[in-house]
């Protein structure tokens, strides 16, 4: 599958977006505190299915550990329709719907969770850098 990598053009803030098929589900983030976030558990590694519900995980250091790993939020996200970005090498889940009336566990701020970002964004960690163009990856 293939998703962009977005970084900060004065940080170390870097997301991947879009579907993985090694992990079985796409990766989100907030765009007003870089919170990580991950929608899996579908039926297909190879993409989610319109209607399938996905379970949402929030990215969590784990100090014990010295990593970072996903922990269930007791949210579910529906996918609605499938539909590629505006660069069609991009395949996003349309998980707006649902993405739209959430909010982040972190900071609190309601339709913060996005599937990808733009150029030219802020940068949700520093907040003083912006985002630059996209690498492309394959999962």
């Amino acid at each position: 599958m293939f998703g962009e990598i977005f970084t900060c053009s004065s940080c170390d803030f870097e997301f991947q977006s879009g579907w993985s098929h090694h992990q079985a589900g796409e990766s989100l983030v907030c765009r007003e505190c870089a919170t990580a976030y991950f929608a899996g558990e579908g039926v297909s590694r190879w993409g989610a299915i319109p209607g399938e519900r996905l379970k949402l995980f929030r990215g969590v250091y784990v100090k014990r550990r010295k990593r970072e790993e996903y922990q269930a939020t007791g949210a579910f996200l529906t996918v609605s329709q499938n539909r590629a970005s505006k660069d069609s090498a991009v395949f996003l889940f349309f998980l707006e719907e649902d993405l739209r009336h959430l909010s982040c566990v972190t900071c609190g701020k309601s339709g913060s969770i996005v599937e990808t970002l733009h150029v030219g964004d802020q940068c949700p960690k520093c907040k003083a850098g912006k985002i630059g163009e996209p690498d492309r990856c394959i999962y």
